[in-house]
C-alpha cells in the first residue's frame, strides 16, 4: 500500500509539474511493474466526478515563440491536444490487456509482435475478448470493438489531415482582433474525390467543419473508452480473470 501511495505521489509530481517523462524509463528505476502501476500514473480521479473536459480551458499559453503559426484558435489546438493524449493512453491500455491475455503463451507472444497496424491490432484483441473473458464482455466484444474501430477513424482524421481557415484571437494575422475568432476546419487534399457543393471560394477547400465542440466530443469518447477499458479488464477481488 505504502508503494502504492509513493507511485500516485510520484506520477502527479511530474504531473502537475508538466513534466514529460518516458514510461519506459519509470519501468527500469522501478516505478512501474504492472499494468495497475501504469493506471495509477496515467489516470486522474476525474472518472469518479464530473468529466474535466465538459468545461471550457480558462487560459492559453503565448504563440509568440513558434516561428509557423497556424489558422486554428488556442481552444481548438487545446482540443486537438486532448485528442492526442487521450488516444495515445487507450493505445498503451489496449497493448496492456492484449499482452496480459496472452501472457505466458510464446506462441501467441510471437503472432502479436508481428501485428504491424491497428486494424489487426483490434482484431486480435476481439479475439482475446471473445476467447478469454466472462459474460457478458464475450459476447459484446464486437461491439465493444467496434465503438474503437469508429472512433479511430476520427482520430486519424482529426491527427492526420490540414487544418486551416480559422481566425484565432491576438494572432499574427488578427493583431488587433478586428476580425472575430472562428473555428478552423480540416482541409481537403491533393487527392480527394471532388466536392459536391454550390459554395464558392474558400468553402470548397474544406473538408470537415469540425469546430472546437466537435473536436472535443471526439476527445471525451476516446477518454470513456479509456476509462471502460480500465474498468471492464481489472480483476475483482471476488473474481479471478478467466484462464
Amino acid at each position: 500500500m505504502e508503494s502504492r501511495l509513493h507511485l500516485i505521489t510520484f506520477g502527479r509530481l511530474f504531473l502537475s509539474r508538466g513534466f514529460l517523462f518516458d514510461l519506459q524509463i519509470l519501468v527500469r528505476l522501478g516505478f512501474m511493474r504492472t499494468s495497475e502501476s501504469i493506471r495509477c500514473l496515467v489516470m486522474s480521479k476525474s472518472s469518479l466526478e464530473p468529466p474535466i473536459l465538459q468545461n471550457d480551458p480558462l487560459w492559453f499559453p503565448s504563440r509568440n515563440r513558434f516561428h509557423f503559426n497556424p489558422a486554428v484558435p488556442d481552444r481548438q489546438l487545446w482540443a486537438i491536444g486532448m485528442v492526442a493524449v487521450q488516444w495515445g493512453m487507450l493505445e498503451t491500455l489496449i497493448d496492456m490487456e492484449i499482452r496480459n491475455f496472452i501472457e505466458g503463451d510464446d506462441e501467441l507472444l510471437s503472432q502479436y509482435k508481428k501485428v504491424r497496424n491497428l486494424r489487426d491490432t483490434l482484431d486480435f484483441f476481439q479475439r482475446q475478448i471473445e476467447l478469454k473473458s466472462p459474460e457478458p464482455l464475450r459476447s459484446n466484444a464486437a461491439t465493444f470493438v467496434r465503438s474503437i474501430r469508429n472512433t479511430a477513424s476520427q482520430r486519424h482524421e482529426v491527427m492526420h489531415r490540414l487544418w486551416g481557415g480559422g481566425m484565432p484571437e491576438d494572432s499574427w494575422n488578427n493583431p488587433d482582433n478586428l476580425y472575430p475568432e472562428a473555428d478552423a476546419a480540416l482541409l481537403r487534399q491533393p487527392g480527394d474525390k471532388p466536392k459536391k457543393t454550390k459554395s464558392e471560394g474558400g468553402r470548397t477547400s474544406i473538408h470537415w467543419a469540425l469546430t472546437f465542440n466537435g473536436i472535443r466530443k471526439i476527445a471525451t469518447d476516446i477518454a470513456t473508452l479509456n476509462r471502460d477499458i480500465s474498468m471492464l479488464f481489472r480483476p475483482s477481488p471476488e473474481q479471478p480473470p478467466v484462464a
